[in-house]
């Protein structure tokens, strides 16, 4: 298979947003093994509200809504917001 053909998931992650170790790596062994996909991992350059999800590849038709209908709670505890800790840091 060529890289160009191979499936891929990019998750750009907002600037106060962490990743979650042991999540991740579920969520990648989920990509793996389900979808026989990558994940990739970026940091937003600019604002973003909430990590970005951007399917690459040729998936096939539908196998892109089930995957992320079966990959999103894994998607929600992988990445956690930390800007309430900034926001409480500034307030004290």
């Amino acid at each position: 298979m060529s890289p160009a053909s191979r499936l891929n998931l990019l998750v750009i992650i907002p600037h106060r947003w962490c990743a979650v170790p042991d999540a991740l790596t579920d969520l990648r062994a989920r990509l793996a093994d389900d979808f026989g996909a990558a994940l990739h991992l970026r940091r937003a350059a600019g604002p973003l509200p909430a990590p970005l999800t951007v399917f690459a590849g040729y998936w096939a038709p539908h196998t892109q809504e089930f995957a992320w209908w079966n990959l999103e709670p894994h998607l929600e505890r992988a990445f956690v917001d930390l800007s309430w800790v900034d926001d409480a840091l500034q307030a004290s």
